[in-house]
């Protein structure tokens, strides 16, 4: 008799407990919601733009090629604009690291208007 009121309480006890828990944890309601925006970015005239980097404003960095697809520039859409971010001289530049600032910094490379001035080869 007392084994059986122990297997009964036990019992008792496993399914409150699940009644408690289902009723306070539910994963599928609780999922975070994850919103985004799929955009296709405006180049600067050539036929390839690459975004390699987004921050939390939303501005993504990156290159877009110029009208005679040969040269590209390091690239900043913000919004719906487009801004070319030049070079140092030279015919290329881009942003290629997952830079991820919300101040406006932005590290890229570029090429300058002379090749290997420092004889570094």
């Amino acid at each position: 008799m007392q084994v059986r009121f122990a297997r009964l309480l036990l019992t008792l006890v496993v399914l409150l407990a699940g009644v408690a828990f289902s009723g306070t944890v539910d994963a599928s309601r609780h999922k975070p919601r994850t919103d985004y925006d799929v955009r296709n970015l405006p180049s600067l005239g050539g036929m390839v733009s690459g975004g390699q980097s987004i921050n939390n404003r939303g501005w993504v960095a990156g290159y877009s090629y110029e009208s005679d697809s040969a040269t590209a520039h390091a690239t900043l859409w913000r919004g719906r604009g487009i801004e070319d971010l030049g070079t140092l001289g030279g015919p290329n530049s881009a942003v290629l690291w997952p830079v991820k600032n919300d101040r406006g910094l932005i590290v890229g490379v570029t090429e300058t208007d002379e090749i290997d001035p420092y004889d570094e080869n």
